[in-house]
């Protein structure tokens, strides 16, 4: 994901999101991600979790499990391929739904003040039964 997700100066609002899983408390999610070796423009990305079933509407994304540079500071996100793991609590029960990574970044696009690029690599969701990753 990077800064041309939007026209010139945008709100960046772009979800990744994961098939639909039957998520369970102690469900873990984890990943790598990184920006450019020399960071200038800010980034942030957010790993969120849906209990509304097989829904694709982004306002049901509400719970944040993990946020990458929060306060938006252009030197914060990480340079180096940097782990993060994210932790389903809460739930009443076994849910269906879905995890999604929401590259969020107000002020961004190619006229913005923020936004630069982002990667993610090696996801992994581990479901408390030990059920591993779902199958693409």
């Amino acid at each position: 994901m990077n800064f041309n997700n939007g026209a010139g100066v945008a709100t960046l609002n772009t979800f990744l999101m994961s098939p639909e899983l039957t998520l369970n408390n102690g469900d873990t999610i984890s990943f790598y991600t990184r920006t450019v070796d020399a960071p200038a423009f800010a980034d942030r990305l957010r790993l969120v979790v849906s209990t509304n079933g097989a829904s694709t509407t982004p306002a049901d994304f509400a719970t944040v499990l993990v946020t990458v540079n929060e306060g938006l500071v252009a030197t914060s996100y990480p340079n180096t391929w940097t782990q993060f793991t994210g932790t389903v609590t809460g739930l009443a029960g076994a849910t269906s739904g879905r995890f999604a990574f929401r590259y969020d970044v107000p002020n961004g696009g190619p006229s913005g003040a923020n936004s630069d690029f982002i990667g993610i690599d090696t996801v992994v969701y581990t479901g408390v039964g030990g059920c591993g990753s779902p199958t693409p």
